[in-house]
């Protein structure tokens, strides 16, 4: 049980907090696996949260949302390399703003904001990291707010400038539409790519899409869409209120089919409770993709097979509310953590696809994410609670069961040099923990992968010798890579002159 809490600042007045869970020695040999907080003042009582690189350093920070309904804001705080976070600055916000994502939309190597007002806005950081800076309006065509319900930063086309997806949001009936925002020198522009989602296929028995994520979800390095969508029925025709789970195929940069695919459907009584969260992972030890969401109070999980198709769902036989997948403890193999019944439960991933219940946190909370944080390779827990007005970063002592990595969360990848005409380029993580374990994977213009390579030993990165997988050299141009295995905006790129 965690009783103990510090906190400094007008925090300890105010009852506002962000909280930064601290190592203890030993911990995970104790079998605890997170530590005590340690807690820092928000002026305003937090609801959104993400994580980014904010200064030049590369330590990860964070950016807190406050939507209390009157004067709304964003903080940044710092992370200061030695496990502190330091409020930095304030960015504005409009009232009735729905959320942030962060990414690096103009490919400058800095990590920008964008929250989902009315039109959306974005923050770009300047090269000094001096924010707020100038605000930029990003307007969705055909749509009158502008606004985004939920929004995601993933650089779907590979060119190595992240994009931003998202939901509409209408006050009812929801929208169907899902609106792509691209990415790329000058930032996020205007010229959006709508994409319509209808469970039945006609416009007489509309659908709304209620979530979505952006990853690939058949492994064929193509980042698609996965969304939930609900229908009610309206209109004569229509089969009735129906909730599924569908994916929007990518087909190469910038291809996206225009029909989705449903890979569950159900009818259900009025009103259809949708699904929520679905999220894209492997789960277990095997190869294959599957999609978890939430169903009620409970989780399901839709699974690839070796022949292509889906199957499910299944019952994950867990019961809460807001869930994280991550690989925290080192072996391979996804874990799970939410939170349920005022408290924070733990599970790790076993082989079989199940998960173990490992540790129970009392201190209740909202589980966000888990990021590196602290430069260790030990993701940390990012989260908040809102009746207590707290944002907690717990600290990870998971004990490393046998030195298997996925990709490094959070580490942005540097090429060196990033403009060459012969030689030898350099992939590491502009990051703290280092390059050990680091995979990489070449793409050209066009999203194909032109070379894949590990890193060798003593930790110097990878090294490409501007040779495609036959051995060719390939030819000039601009080329992108990434950490193998990784989603989002995180790449570096490559100008090969010839």
């Amino acid at each position: 049980m965690r009783s103990h809490v510090t906190v400094h600042g007008a925090a300890a007045t105010s009852g506002l907090a962000i909280a930064l869970f601290l190592p203890i020695t030993d911990l995970a040999l104790a079998g605890i696996w997170f530590d005590d907080p340690v807690s820092y003042a928000v002026p305003k009582t937090p609801s959104r949260l993400a994580v980014g690189h904010f200064n030049a350093d590369a330590h990860l920070d964070v950016v807190v949302g406050a939507a209390t309904g009157d004067s709304e804001s964003a903080y940044i705080y710092l992370n200061d390399g030695v496990g502190g976070l330091n409020l930095s600055a304030t960015l504005p916000v409009g009232n009735a703003w729905f959320g942030l994502a962060v990414g690096d939309f103009n490919g400058d190597g800095r990590d920008d904001i964008a929250v989902s007002e009315s039109p959306t806005k974005v923050y770009y950081a300047s090269a000094s990291y001096q924010y707020p800076g100038p605000a930029v309006s990003i307007p969705l065509d055909g749509f009158g707010t502008g606004q985004f319900g939920r929004m995601v930063a993933s650089d779907l086309d590979a060119d190595g400038y992240c994009d931003l997806v998202g939901r509409l949001w209408t006050y009812y009936p929801h929208s169907p539409d899902i609106r792509v925002i691209w990415g790329g020198p000058t930032g996020l522009t205007p010229g959006n790519t709508e994409i319509v989602i209808d469970l039945f296929g006609s416009e007489s028995c509309p659908s709304s899409v209620i979530d979505l994520v952006a990853a690939d979800a058949d492994g064929d390095a193509d980042t698609d869409i996965v969304v939930s969508a609900t229908h009610e029925e309206s209109g004569s025709g229509c089969p009735g209120d129906m909730r599924g789970i569908g994916v929007v195929w990518c087909d190469g940069p910038r291809i996206y089919r225009e029909t989705e695919e449903w890979i569950h459907q159900e009818t259900v009584e009025s009103p259809a409770q949708p699904y929520l969260v679905p999220r894209v992972a492997r789960l277990g030890a095997d190869a294959l993709v599957e999609i978890v969401y939430k169903r009620g109070s409970t989780y399901d999980a839709l699974y690839g097979t070796a022949i292509g198709t889906w199957a499910g769902p299944r019952d994950l036989e867990m019961f809460g509310g807001t869930y994280v997948l991550a690989e925290v403890d080192g072996d391979g193999i996804i874990d799970f953590v939410n939170d349920v019944a005022a408290q924070t439960e733990f599970r790790r991933g076993l082989p079989d696809g199940s998960f173990e219940l490992v540790e129970t946190i009392t201190d209740a909370f909202l589980p966000v994410e888990f990021r590196d944080l602290g430069g260790d390779e030990k993701p940390e827990m990012v989260g908040y609670t809102q009746a207590t007005m707290q944002i907690h970063v717990y600290r990870n002592h998971a004990p490393v069961t046998s030195g298997v990595r996925g990709p490094t969360i959070g580490a942005r990848l540097r090429a060196v040099p990033s403009v060459i005409s012969g030689g030898l380029v350099r992939f590491e993580r502009a990051s703290v923990q280092g390059s050990a374990g680091l995979a990489v994977e070449v793409r050209d213009v066009r999203g194909r992968t032109v070379w894949r390579g590990t890193a060798d030993g003593g930790g110097a990165g990878v090294r490409w010798d501007l040779r495609d997988r036959r051995g060719a050299l390939v030819p000039g141009g601009v080329y992108f890579a990434g950490e193998t295995g990784s989603s989002g905006c995180d790449g570096a790129r490559v100008l090969i002159i010839r």
